[in-house]
């Protein structure tokens, strides 16, 4: 690990408990030193840092190659029977890590005070009387973008490091009492037992805080408990990338640092890896036979400004601006002066069978899985759409979802993506048959798919077929079929560099195939997708 960061020409701040007594020069502390400083490492720590009553050792340290004299100072805390080292320099001054600075949009009161006015204000002429739908889209953008940088200017502000959320007043005020008895105790030790209680408290105090916190996320999270409680686990598990950590990628033996490279190779590796996947099944030709030609058709009505304003509440605030750079949650605040204009959108984009060219956009954030980070193939695509175009397909979603439940077109085996189903009552059915086997002396045989990339590789034609064949005709095919055509996506890389935060993008690459990932509708139009796969199979 040495020789690596010693390449680099980094400077190094190595801390640890070397588990060596640096305060007694034997064999083994002449061996660390002489490795040291073979590094020019120096060793900054002379005093005892671990002090009980059967042991003075100084196994802690801190060693740098910093170009200028260091101090450092032992500090008592109750926490562990290791000293806390802090070090200063010649000065005085604390040694910090360097400000981080990235450019944020401010959000305050006065500033969305303001952005409400000017959308309230506004008569949205250059949209109303336009009868094309894509300039529709484009003019209303053109003018609500205008509103949202004036009143969200981007600004410097440096990046601060993320607390435990669950750290409360309580907590902070509870530490500082124990970190003044500890002081007291070893000073007059008839304290000891009082010191004793207090942690006994405290430490009961945290636990009890952190369960109660937990315990409401997971419980306030009706919609998904289980996407939650894993995301609990990971961020407790440390499940996660630093967020000051730059990639790079290993292609063919050369290492990768550059973020527009990058951000390039991640685009064309997500765009070619489906199209590249898909030609590998081997052909055949699919019996339409299996899916029926339902009599009835779907209709979409238009929307009414009330049911619109339901829709800017299924919007999540916690989920990341589209390529518009729209957050959501400035969106719901905006919804009263804009639920009229969407409402005249949505209509618009219905009445013509086109989903405007402009929502057609995704931004992909790379995410790494698992494994070796360097390898390419370790990280899937995440997809950041506009939070308006949201809006459009949860319209739609409304309709056609309302229109299927009403014909029972969905099979009942079907579990994924379904209202008040899930891989619970999947796996009760599961259960049960089973279970049924065995009471009749049969051997129970489970085949289990994993469809990889399963999003990624629908075909649009065969999808557009299917559609048609559950009664989706005419205009709303049309609809579908532009909302499939014509999507682009680039990648968005965040680079640290010693000051600050910078995003890299990739040129706009073209998609051919599958339906976006995190997009509102791709969940149903893959469960659609596959609907008659049970057609193929006996029964039970």
């Amino acid at each position: 690990m040495l020789n690596l960061l010693h390449s680099s020409s980094s400077f190094l701040l190595l801390t640890g408990d070397f588990n060596i007594n640096f305060e007694c020069h034997d064999e083994k502390y002449t061996e660390l030193r002489n490795v040291l400083q073979s590094f020019n490492l120096r060793i900054i720590v002379e005093s005892a840092t671990r002090v009980t009553q059967k042991s003075h050792t100084a196994i802690d340290n801190i060693c740098t190659n910093l170009p200028f004299t260091l101090c450092y100072e032992l500090l008592d805390v109750h926490f562990s029977d290791h000293k806390l080292i802090k070090i200063c320099d010649a000065s005085g001054t604390s040694v910090q890590c360097p400000t981080t600075f990235l450019y944020k949009r401010i959000y305050s009161d006065n500033n969305m005070h303001r952005f409400l006015e000017l959308l309230t204000s506004e008569s949205w002429e250059n949209v109303f009387e336009t009868e094309n739908v894509n300039d529709k889209f484009n003019n209303f953008f053109a003018t609500f973008l205008h509103y949202y940088m004036v009143c969200f200017p981007l600004k410097k502000r440096p990046m601060t490091l993320r607390t435990k959320p669950w750290i409360t007043r309580e907590i902070i005020s509870s530490n500082q009492k124990l970190n003044d008895l500890y002081i007291l105790q070893k000073m007059y030790p008839g304290l000891k037992h009082r010191f004793v209680a207090l942690k006994a408290a405290h430490r009961i105090l945290l636990r009890n805080t952190k369960f109660n916190y937990f315990n409401s996320k997971i419980m306030g999270a009706r919609k998904n408990i289980s996407k939650t409680t894993w995301k609990i686990i990971n961020s407790l598990t440390n499940q996660r990338t630093s967020i000051h950590q730059n990639m790079s990628l290993n292609i063919e033996q050369s290492v990768i640092e550059s973020p527009t490279k990058l951000a390039n190779l991640f685009n064309e590796f997500f765009q070619t890896t489906p199209t590249n996947l898909v030609e590998s099944i081997p052909k055949s030709d699919f019996p339409q036979a299996h899916i029926k030609n339902h009599a009835n058709s779907f209709y979409l009505f238009p929307y009414a400004e009330c049911e619109v304003s339901d829709l800017f509440n299924k919007l999540n605030n916690n989920s990341s601006p589209g390529a518009d750079g729209i957050a959501p949650h400035i969106l719901k605040q905006a919804k009263q002066p804009l639920t009229k204009i969407v409402t005249h959108l949505i209509n618009a984009s219905f009445a013509s069978g086109i989903f405007p060219l402009c929502l057609k956009k995704s931004v992909i954030i790379p995410i790494f899985k698992k494994g070796d980070a360097s390898s390419i193939s370790n990280y899937r695509p995440i997809a950041l759409s506009s939070c308006i175009g949201k809006l459009l397909e949860h319209a739609m979603l409304q309709r056609i979802s309302t229109y299927f439940d009403k014909h029972e077109l969905i099979s009942d085996k079907q579990h994924g993506f379904r209202l008040g189903m899930s891989t619970i009552t999947a796996n009760l059915e599961l259960y049960n048959n089973i279970v049924v086997d065995l009471e009749n002396k049969t051997a129970p045989i489970g085949i289990f798919y994993d469809l990889s990339r399963a999003f990624d590789c629908v075909n649009h034609d065969l999808l557009t077929l299917k559609l048609k064949k559950y009664g989706i005709r005419g205009i709303p095919l049309y609809w579908f079929a532009s909302y499939l055509s014509g999507r682009s996506q680039f990648v968005r890389i965040p680079h640290f560099s010693k000051d600050s935060r910078v995003n890299y993008h990739s040129k706009e690459l073209p998609i051919r195939i599958g339906v976006p990932q995190g997009a509102i509708l791709s969940p149903f139009l893959f469960s659609l997708y596959i609907n008659d796969l049970i057609t193929y199979l006996p029964i039970n």
